[in-house]
C-alpha cells in the first residue's frame, strides 16, 4: 500500500469535508420539500435529514471498488417515516411528478418494498437532485419507510452493534438473519392493513387475525409456518429481553459519551438474565488493550448464553443516534408487534383452523 505524505492526507480530508458540506443547502431544500409533501398526506409523518458521517464516507470509499465522492449518492439524505404502506405509495407517486425527481437529471429509484432485499429490508430509496448555494444540482437520497419498516430496521441495527454481527451485510448468525427475514414478512402483512399501527391493540389483533385467516393457498401455509418459526426463534434467541437490554445498554453508553466525547471503544458486559450492565471506556490508542480485555472476558464467560460481551466503537453509537434518533422507543415498538405475531403463532398447530378460530373468538 502506498505511503501518503501528511500534506496529501490533509488535502484529502479537506476535499472530503468541502464536498460533504457543499451538500448542506441541497439537503435543506430536499428536507423542506419532502417534509411539506409528506405532511399533506400524513400529518403524523416524521422527516429527518443528515449528512453522512466522515467515517461512513471513508468506509464506503474503501469498501466499494471504483467508488468516488462524486459517485456516492447518499452523502446527503432525508428519511420519511410514514404511517402505512398506502400513504407511502401515495407520497412516492407525488414525488415522481416533481422536477427534482426526473430521469433526465439522474433520478434513480430502488423500491425495496416491491422487491425486498434478501435480509428482509423494506423501504424505497430515491436519488433526487437539488441545487446547492452555487446553483449546482447535487444528489440527495430520499428514503421512505413505514413505521413498521423503521421499527424493524432500528432493531436490526441495535442487534448488529451489540452482538458484533453484520446482518445488514448478510454476515450475521443464521438464526438472527432468518428471524428478521420472517418478521419482515409479517410486518409487511400488517402494513397491508390500512392504518394498522394507529389502531387500538384489540382492533389490531382482530384485523391481523382476519388477514391471516383470509389468506389463500399456498400463502396460508407459508405464513402460518412462518408464524410458528418466528415464535421458536424468538424464544431460542430470547429476542424481547435481549433487545430491551441492548437498547438500554446503548442508551447508557450514549449518556456516557455526552460527558466524554473522545473517540475510542466501550467494552460492554451485559448479564441479560440479571439485567446488569457494566461498561469500560478505552481510547482509540488503547485498542489492543481493549481487544485483550474482551478476549479475557469471552473466555471466562464462554458457556453462558445469557451473557453478552461486546467491544463497541463510539462512532457506531454516534451513527446509531444519528440514523435512529428514537431508537429506544422504536425497538420497544418492535417488541410490541413481535408479541402480536407470537400470540398468533400459539394457535396455529396442531388443529390449525380450530385453534386459530378460538384465538379470534369467532364462531
Amino acid at each position: 500500500m502506498k505511503d501518503y505524505s501528511t500534506e496529501e492526507i490533509d488535502f484529502a480530508f479537506s476535499a472530503l469535508s468541502y464536498w460533504r458540506y457543499s451538500h448542506n443547502t441541497a439537503l435543506l431544500k430536499a428536507y423542506n420539500f419532502v417534509g411539506e409533501s409528506s405532511k399533506e398526506i400524513d400529518k403524523y409523518s416524521i422527516v429527518a435529514k443528515r449528512l453522512k458521517r466522515k467515517e461512513s464516507i471513508i468506509y464506503k470509499l474503501v469498501r466499494f471498488k471504483g467508488m468516488s465522492l462524486r459517485s456516492m449518492n447518499d452523502i446527503a439524505g432525508c428519511r420519511v417515516i410514514i404511517s402505512d404502506l398506502k400513504k407511502a405509495r401515495r407520497l412516492l407517486r407525488g414525488l415522481k411528478k416533481d422536477e427534482h425527481f426526473q430521469r433526465e437529471i439522474g433520478y434513480k429509484i430502488n423500491d425495496y418494498i416491491e422487491k425486498p432485499q434478501e435480509d428482509g429490508y423494506r423501504g424505497v430509496h430515491i436519488i433526487s437532485k437539488f441545487e446547492n448555494d452555487e446553483g449546482k444540482l447535487l444528489n440527495v437520497e430520499i428514503q421512505i419507510r413505514t413505521l413498521l419498516q423503521h421499527y424493524w430496521a432500528t432493531s436490526v441495527e441495535i442487534i448488529d452493534i451489540l452482538t458484533g454481527q453484520n446482518l445488514k451485510q448478510k454476515k450475521g448468525e443464521r438464526k438472527w438473519s432468518h428471524f428478521f427475514q420472517l418478521v419482515s414478512d409479517q410486518f409487511s402483512n400488517m402494513d397491508d392493513i390500512q392504518s394498522f399501527v394507529q389502531l387500538e391493540e384489540v382492533e389490531q389483533k382482530k384485523r391481523y387475525s382476519e388477514f391471516l385467516a383470509n389468506l389463500s393457498p399456498p400463502y396460508i401455509e407459508k405464513n402460518w409456518d412462518g408464524l410458528v418459526r418466528i415464535r421458536q426463534l424468538s424464544r431460542d434467541l430470547d429476542v424481547s429481553r435481549r433487545l430491551r437490554a441492548f437498547a438500554a445498554s446503548v442508551k447508557v453508553i450514549e449518556e456516557h459519551l455526552k460527558s466524554d466525547e473522545r473517540t475510542g471503544y466501550v467494552l460492554v458486559e451485559l448479564d441479560v438474565k440479571k439485567n446488569i450492565l457494566k461498561t469500560r471506556t478505552f481510547l482509540e490508542s488503547e485498542s489492543r488493550a481493549a481487544e485483550a480485555k474482551l478476549t479475557e472476558i469471552e473466555r471466562r464467560e464462554f458457556s453462558r448464553k445469557d451473557f453478552i460481551c461486546a467491544l463497541v466503537s463510539t462512532n457506531s453509537i454516534s451513527g446509531l443516534k444519528e440514523a435512529f434518533p428514537n431508537y429506544f422507543a422504536d425497538s420497544t415498538n418492535f417488541i410490541t408487534f413481535l408479541k402480536l405475531i407470537e400470540e398468533a403463532a400459539m394457535f396455529v398447530k396442531p388443529n390449525r383452523f380450530v385453534k386459530f378460530m378460538s384465538w379470534l373468538k369467532l364462531p
